[in-house]
């Protein structure tokens, strides 16, 4: 999204560098996602594996979905809360 919003012109390159730095501040959390195969594939009516599988992780971890996908914001019956940004 940092990424976007920087060529889009929404943030400057100072304020996406800023962003990418408050990232690297967070502590990072390595997780394996063969466990999420199972409940990636249970979504596939609605999003792609790939998506799926932030899905799960999101459900796995009892938090939201950060995401600007409109498709993927918009899709029934994810199970999590989606917090969408154009």
């Amino acid at each position: 999204m940092l990424r976007r919003w920087d060529l889009n012109g929404v943030l400057t390159g100072e304020q996406s560098q800023q962003g990418v730095n408050e990232l690297l501040a967070r502590p990072l959390r390595v997780v394996h996602v063969r466990g999420l195969f199972a409940d990636a594939r249970a979504k596939r009516a609605n999003v792609t594996f790939a998506d799926g599988l932030y899905v799960a992780l999101a459900a796995h971890l009892h938090a939201s979905l950060l995401t600007s996908d409109g498709c993927l914001a918009n899709a029934p019956t994810l199970g999590v809360p989606v917090l969408y940004s154009a």
